[in-house]
């Protein structure tokens, strides 16, 4: 947020839209040690197979 701190005061839409893509890369790219080295989403959806039916059946390519 720090980085973007600007663009909070002078372009609120461009802020959250910069904040929307880091929010999805943090949870379903970049890896996270607690976790194995896995983004949260892989890891809750290979631990926690019953999470699976709220979820689409499309496959993001970090799945495959």
């Amino acid at each position: 947020m720090d980085y973007q701190e600007d663009l909070l005061f002078t372009d609120l839409e461009e802020f959250n839209r910069r904040l929307a893509g880091w929010l999805m890369d943090y949870n379903t790219v970049l890896p996270h040690h607690s976790l194995g080295l896995k983004p949260p989403v892989r890891w809750l959806l290979e631990n926690h197979p019953e999470c699976q039916r709220l979820w689409t059946n499309t496959t993001p390519g970090y799945l495959a």
